[in-house]
């Protein structure tokens, strides 16, 4: 719900969950609060950040001219960064400290790349980024652990949506 209130400060883009079954009744009681949010079950996770790209991909209209991936273990970025990735009309990232961060933003003919790709095709092998560097103290922040929750409350701190 974190990263939706966030994107929802900012812009009403239709949001696309992409998420595994176990997590289903969840997503559900989430997805009922917001308008344009809904999601979809990702059978085969193992595959790859690509095929989950492709399930989403293939709930949105076929003329898709931007797509922002924001993975929701990735929540590090500011309000800033997605307003400037939001004007981007290429595919690109924020970067800090001369590492790529998230969210990304894929756009044009990078999106049908991932249409025609292998779902376990890393994303890297598909389009290159360009790159913005940014100011975001926690735009690493990587939610993947219990001992990850103490960052991610003082980042949570932080905001000011």
């Amino acid at each position: 719900a974190l990263q939706i209130e966030r994107l929802r400060s900012i812009t009403d883009y239709q949001i696309i969950i992409v998420t595994l079954k176990e997590l289903e009744d969840d997503i559900d009681q989430i997805i009922e609060i917001y308008d344009k949010v809904e999601y979809c079950i990702n059978e085969s996770p193992e595959k790859g950040r690509t095929g989950s790209l492709q399930i989403a991909i293939n709930l949105l209209e076929n003329n898709i001219e931007k797509l922002i991936v924001v993975p929701v273990d990735r929540p590090g970025w500011s309000r800033e960064t997605l307003e400037e990735l939001m004007e981007k009309n290429s595919s690109s990232c924020p970067t800090k400290d001369g590492r790529g961060g998230h969210p990304v933003i894929i756009v044009g003919k990078d999106i049908d790349s991932i249409k025609k790709a292998q779902p376990n095709e890393p994303l890297s092998s598909l389009f290159k980024t360009n790159r913005f560097e940014v100011n975001d103290s926690y735009l690493h922040l990587n939610i993947d652990t219990k001992k990850d929750i103490a960052a991610l409350r003082k980042f949570a701190e932080s905001l000011d949506y």
